[in-house]
């Protein structure tokens, strides 16, 4: 490069800035008399001319891909070139500097979502194209001299790619670990990485800091991939929750678990400005397969109805880090439980002597396997090498999580509800089956078991439709399901009623006698009828087995939950809300079971949505569907996790449906973990 010219075209008005890339300049167009944007890319170094001439090449056509590109928040490529010096690519020239540039403090969620969202429309054009940016970061991020933002850098990274480049010790290569979602290191990755990205730029404006930040690039990389995210709510307590679950959603640490296409995203931004009401009522079913890209290749086909996809969801570490909740919501006023005669009863106060002198504590087995130490410490010797860490971030990035957001498939507002007929009170007198009548109960007959006192419902033998065809993979097909009649618990298995079983040298204490917010959650009398948290599952199971039942297969659970209608939640197809269950952190611990009236289900059953997440009696399998048996499925023959089903205190509007499946590793516990059980007849 001469001192005053690019291409003997471009004059040179100063240097912009440089990166790992090369450098940028502002410069003039001497032919059209404009102001433009230079950069140069240096020419990689290898010794090998067929791997840099392949690397002109791909620039090339990279180069006359981004030319192409017409939207309002992409910036322009007016041309390209070679000279002597090396590549260059000259762009539209923006005056109003970058992103990066203007961060540093937090902003409002709601400008933050607007200055966002002309960038997620911009990706959601590219990615129709079959183009994935792979670089989305604040610097990439332009300012127009009208002030809008504009996306930069498409096919930088793929071209660096193509030439063997990698991360460095200083950060520079290919990509940007601080914006990298942890399947980038693997190569194995598609468009739902940029999403991830714009997902801590969101995080990153909202509360002026990042949420991983390490010692070195590995490191950070390494933390995407397995530390907890910091809750955003520490730093800004009254973010909103349409905030919250765009930032648990779109950084899923699995990318199934982001939205399936930008096109959400941006639908999730705009709820963020305009807040959730605006998005409550539906009016027709969207395609949600059709949004979904299976592959950088493959384009998006916009849905002619954006559907406010429930944005999820629950990550189990999304929570404060510091000793004090974020201030909940209050709730409004609701009707207790049904008071059994039981349930009348005091509290024993023997309950409260019967502890060992200390809890059992239990380490958190799956993070002791993912931990590295070095990691946590400045780059040595026994840090992995980027190879490594790829496969362990891949391995990570495929465990199944929690978040989702599927399209909400509209059913009739009423669905038929069963009568619920009280019978007789009966008991178990067997050790697998209670002493029912020679013909099959009424849907919503009550049985009360002896052992404890709950209430068992009935549910008839038939048909229903279990899974969804509107959601992640785990959750497909929906297909048909065929079940002999059951007892089904009416509520969660309490703190009263486990004691018994405890009392009766049975079952064992709860790993910890704490809830989230409160210390003595299991031996004050106060809590006796709340569900019994902190169970493992062969606990679970065992206190089943004790009333002569056991935990309810996923079909089993389903059935009840969702009926023969097929509804998105217990209640029917309105979308929750606080009159409804214990959820999305709005109390911030466990409340007593059936305090929600209005969210039973069609057969009467309580808190089947929110309050604890259930233990299941299957082996969880993502795709388990797939080959399911027609008549009474009960899951895999074995497996390493158990199935979870209906979301706690801490779920959102996504997790909460009636068809969500979670896993669980038996021998861990939880406080968002309890149970119920089934008899059969």
């Amino acid at each position: 490069m001469s001192d005053q010219f690019i291409g003997k075209r471009y004059r040179v008005i100063r240097k912009l800035g440089e990166g790992g890339m090369g450098s940028v300049y502002q410069a003039v167009d001497e032919r059209l008399a404009r102001e433009v944007a230079v950069k140069r890319l240096d020419l990689p170094d290898h010794s090998d001319p067929q791997v840099v001439a392949q690397f002109v090449q791909r620039f090339e056509r990279e180069a006359k891909t981004m030319a192409q590109f017409n939207h309002p928040n992409i910036v322009r490529v007016f041309d390209y070139g070679q000279d002597e010096t090396g590549l260059f690519l000259v762009i539209e020239y923006m005056p109003g500097g970058t992103l990066k540039e203007r961060m540093g403090k937090s902003i409002n969620e709601r400008e933050a979502a607007t200055l966002l969202l002309p960038i997620a429309n911009a990706l959601s054009y590219v990615h129709e194209r079959g183009i994935v940016h792979r670089d989305v970061k604040p610097a990439n991020i332009l300012y127009d001299v009208h002030n809008n933002p504009m996306l930069t850098d498409f096919g930088i990274v793929k071209m660096m790619e193509s030439t063997g480049a990698t991360l460095t010790a200083a950060g520079m290569g290919v990509g940007t670990p601080t914006y990298m979602a942890p399947e980038q290191a693997s190569k194995d990755f598609d468009h739902r990485v940029d999403q991830y990205a714009l997902g801590i730029i969101f995080y990153e404006l909202v509360t002026g800091r990042k949420p991983y930040e390490g010692n070195t690039p590995l490191q950070t990389m390494y933390m995407h991939a397995a530390s907890p995210l910091p809750d955003p709510r520490i730093y800004v307590p009254n973010l909103s929750t349409e905030a919250c679950e765009l930032i648990q959603t779109a950084l899923s640490k699995n990318r199934n678990g982001r939205y399936p296409s930008m096109v959400f995203f941006a639908q999730a931004l705009q709820r963020v400005i305009v807040g959730q009401s605006q998005f409550a009522t539906l009016s027709s079913q969207a395609d949600n397969d059709a949004t979904r890209i299976s592959g950088a290749s493959n384009a998006t086909v916009m849905p002619s109805v954006i559907p406010a996809a429930a944005p999820p969801v629950e990550t189990p570490a999304f929570r404060p880090s510091t000793t004090q909740p974020p201030a909940a919501i209050p709730a409004t006023p609701i009707a207790s439980p049904p008071q059994t005669q039981a349930n009348r009863k005091k509290f024993n106060p023997l309950w409260l002597v019967l502890g060992l002198v200390g809890v059992l504590a239990i380490g958190a087995v799956l993070a002791a396997v993912l931990i590295l130490p070095g990691l946590l410490q400045p780059k040595t010797d026994t840090t992995p090498t980027v190879a490594e860490l790829a496969l362990r971030l891949t391995e990570l990035a495929q465990a199944p999580t929690e978040t989702l957001a599927p399209t909400l498939t509209l059913l009739p507002e009423n669905p038929p509800t069963p009568d619920i007929q009280a019978t007789a009170t009966q008991s178990p007198t067997q050790e697998d089956t209670p002493t029912l009548a020679p013909t099959e109960p009424s849907a919503g007959s009550i049985l009360v078991r002896d052992a404890d006192q709950m209430p068992m419902v009935y549910i008839p033998s038939g048909d229903f439709t279990m899974g969804t065809n509107d959601s992640r993979v785990d959750q497909r097909p929906a297909h048909m399901v065929t079940l002999d009649g059951y007892w089904i618990d009416q509520y969660e298995v309490t703190n009263r009623q486990y004691a018994l079983c405890v009392e009766a040298g049975v079952c064992k204490r709860p790993i910890d006698k704490a809830s989230a917010t409160r210390a003595d959650y299991y031996e004050d009398a106060i809590y006796a009828d709340y569900p019994v948290i902190n169970i493992r599952w062969a606990q679970a199971n065992q206190y089943c087995k004790w009333v002569n039942g056991r935990l309810p297969t996923e079909a089993e659970w389903e059935n009840a939950a969702r009926g023969t209608d097929g509804r998105l939640y217990p209640w029917g197809n309105e979308l929750p809300d606080r009159t409804r269950l214990n959820y999305n952190n709005q109390i911030g611990d466990t409340t007593q079971v059936g305090s929600y009236p209005l969210g039973a289900s069609a057969y009467g059953l309580y808190d089947m949505a929110g309050n604890v997440r259930e233990w299941i009696f299957d082996w969880y399998a993502s795709d388990f569907y797939e080959n399911s048996p027609v008549k009474n499925p009960d899951g895999p023959d074995e497996g390493e996790a158990r199935s979870l089903r209906g979301g706690s205190w801490q779920s959102d509007v996504n997790s909460t449906r009636a068809a969500y499946r979670m896993l669980g590793y038996p021998e861990n516990n939880s406080n968002q973990i309890g149970f119920r059980c089934v008899i059969r007849p």
